[in-house]
């Protein structure tokens, strides 16, 4: 949801910035406008947390113990 959320401010701010870079063009409409248009392409590569379903796997061995933590961790 959120990707698709930041997907449609990147194509809106996009074609602002391709708006400006056609009404006055400069340096700093191309620059907005190749900035806003590559956010746009690299959203597509990226997918949200809540696809992927991290887990944790742990394995030992016949003689062990596992311990898991989600810090820095001291064992005696």
């Amino acid at each position: 949801m959120l990707n698709l959320i930041l997907k449609a401010i990147a194509l809106v701010v996009f074609i602002i910035s391709a708006i400006w870079w056609y009404k006055s063009p400069g340096y700093d409409s191309v620059i907005a406008a190749l900035t806003s248009l590559s956010a746009f392409i690299a959203l597509f590569f990226i997918s949200d947390s809540d696809d992927k379903g991290n887990k944790m796997n742990q394995r030992s061995g016949n003689n062990s113990t596992l311990y898991q933590s989600s810090g820095p961790m001291n064992i005696r």
